[in-house]
Parts: structure tokens; sequence; C-alpha cells
């Protein structure tokens, strides 16, 4: 196909190809209370779009935790929640769910030589694999 135009076509995870129910919001109450050491009142909105940082950084401000302190939880809640997330696989298999035309945007978009597909997210990369 040399020469041909092709085009990108970026693909998003989380409520575009797939829904994980709850399970993403237990693993933030778990990972906030065992790196802040009490328990999360507010969990970052839902669907914003932001980068996983940015929303772990909102909530530890928006749940009283002092701006000083951020710099050092940030990293030590982005290290564990892959892991944590891991921890609930088995709760991930049985609570997602495939978004409705996922499958056949999926293939659709596979059976085009003319268009390129990837993922992009917000999310960290261990949490989107």
């Amino acid at each position: 196909m040399a020469g041909a135009e092709r085009s990108l076509v970026l693909w998003d995870i989380d409520r575009t190809l797939l829904y994980v129910g709850e399970v993403d919001r237990q693993v933030y109450r778990e990972t906030f209370e065992e790196v802040v050491g009490y328990p999360v009142e507010h969990l970052p909105a839902r669907g914003t779009g932001v980068t996983m940082p940015l929303a772990i950084r909102s909530m530890l401000v928006g749940n009283g935790v002092p701006e000083g302190r951020v710099p050092e939880l940030l990293p030590l809640m982005v290290e564990l929640l892959p892991t944590r997330l891991a921890a609930h696989m088995a709760d991930l298999r049985q609570q997602g769910e495939l978004m409705p035309g996922a499958t056949a945007a999926l293939k659709a978009v596979r059976d085009r030589a003319d268009l390129v597909p990837t993922v992009v997210t917000g999310n960290l990369k261990a949490n989107a694999m």
C-alpha cells in the first residue's frame, strides 16, 4: 500500500471501549487510605478526560491533603494504583463490560487498510493494559 494515505484512529479505553463498573472507584478508595492514612471522601469525577496523575492530585487536594504533601504522596499513589487494580482482576472480569458497538467498531477499523488503530488514554499504562 505504498503511497496510499492512511488515517490514524485513536481509541480511548475507559467508557469508550469498555466500562469497569465500580472497580476503579474501589481501587481509588483503597489506595488513598493506604497512602494518606484516612478514608477518601471525594473521588475524582468520571469522564473528565484528565490524566490519572492530575485526577490523583485533585483527589489529594480535594480531600484535605496539604499542598506541601502532594509531591510526596502523588508518586506513591501512582506506583500503588496498578498493583491495587491487578488485585481486582476477577472483579474487573465480572463487573467490566464492553461498551455497545465497541467490538463492531474495532472490527470495522481493523478491516480497512487505510486506517491505523491505536489506543490513547489518560490512564496509567499498567492500568490500561
